[in-house]
């Protein structure tokens, strides 16, 4: 933003992103529209910043594996058909639903969200692995695109992790 005046050149300051927001003052000739700008009443847009979109993105990830653990654990008779189908024992829908509700706690949390994305894919990798194994082709789509959206979950946190800048070398 432009403000005030200094030997006939407007002082600039910008925000740097990081931890420290450090402030960055330049001196430069600013045309009218770029004053005009700056001049104009701007609403912050920190709405983002408070609350980035990875979050919620975590969440609806999350919300899925609350909704899959429930179904798997009052898992309703073709369910359990299905589990006996693939030669699963009588308990194992438990912890299947058990594990990706698990995941879906690891994932609505920031600070385990990488180890929830993980176990995601673990689930849903076996999930695939299990269908594709039987045959039931068609069936393996729906784990395979949850697979890569928690695979993308846990890439987009895993960046997130990373330090902003590259140490020089």
């Amino acid at each position: 933003m432009c403000h005030g005046h200094r030997a006939n050149r407007p002082v600039c300051t910008t925000v740097l992103p990081g931890p420290a927001n450090r402030i960055k003052q330049t001196r430069h000739t600013a045309t009218l529209a770029q004053m005009a700008v700056d001049a104009a009443p701007v609403r912050e847009s920190t709405d983002m910043r408070i609350l980035p979109w990875r979050h919620i993105y975590g969440w609806l990830l999350a919300a899925f594996f609350v909704l899959g653990g429930s179904l798997n654990i009052f898992a309703s008779p073709e369910i359990l058909a299905d589990y006996q189908r693939w030669g699963y024992p009588d308990w194992f829908h438990y912890l299947t639903g058990l594990t990706e509700w698990t995941a879906a706690v690891l994932i609505a949390l920031p600070a385990t969200r990488l180890a929830g994305s993980a176990l995601a894919c673990a689930v849903m990798a076996a999930a695939a692995g299990t269908v594709l194994l039987h045959g039931e082709y068609a069936h393996a789509v729906p784990p395979l695109a949850v697979l890569a959206l928690a695979g993308l979950n846990g890439w987009l946190t895993w960046r997130a992790r990373r330090p902003s800048s590259p140490a020089a070398a």
